[in-house]
């Protein structure tokens, strides 16, 4: 029997220099979100974090070796149908500010006709120190994901309800990366 773990983190795979080059490139070609296509359930807004899109060819020279990394975990420790990332697929950058957070959700692929978002890789980027901002993923109980400090990369089925504690103090950044694959069926 196949056991998924429920996330799947690998602390300092970027060093600061390296953090720094990806934060200058998604502040000059980042595009904010725009509002309207913030998460909402039952229209209720519950992301509240300033966010900017990304094309990953911007990011491919800084990304690579991260996306080869989440290819073999997936491979080794989930086993999803996924495909390669292609350079017109979005990186999202989500920055989150004393008190932003980012409630309950799963993530989904809207107006992806026939792909399925499988795995969420969220990289922490933060230049800042912070507190708070825990990241939860709720599978049969809540797991916080520990350690998931500037540097890291997590990895977890994209199905799998999360959330981000609100930030008490500092900032925290995050780029949200989505392996995709068919449809599940």
């Amino acid at each position: 029997m196949n056991k998924r773990p429920v996330y799947w983190i690998v602390p300092n795979i970027i060093s600061k220099k390296e953090i720094l080059n990806i934060n200058k490139i998604i502040d000059k070609k980042g595009v904010p979100e725009e509002e309207e296509k913030q998460a909402k359930v039952k229209n209720k807004k519950i992301k509240y974090t300033q966010s900017k899109i990304v094309e990953y060819f911007y990011l491919e020279k800084n990304l690579h070796k991260i996306m080869e990394l989440c290819y073999v975990i997936n491979n080794e420790r989930y086993g999803f149908d996924v495909n390669k990332i292609n350079f017109y697929d979005y990186i999202l950058s989500n920055n989150y500010k004393t008190n932003d957070y980012y409630d309950w959700h799963t993530d989904i692929a809207n107006n992806q006709r026939f792909l399925d978002l499988k795995i969420t890789a969220l990289l922490n980027i933060s230049t800042k120190s912070y507190e708070g901002g825990n990241l939860e993923i709720f599978h049969h109980i809540i797991n916080t994901v520990e350690n998931f400090n500037s540097g890291s990369l997590v990895l977890f089925p994209s199905t799998y309800n999360h959330r981000v504690t609100p930030v008490l103090k500092g900032e925290r950044t995050t780029l949200t990366i989505f392996l995709k694959g068919p449809l599940l069926r």
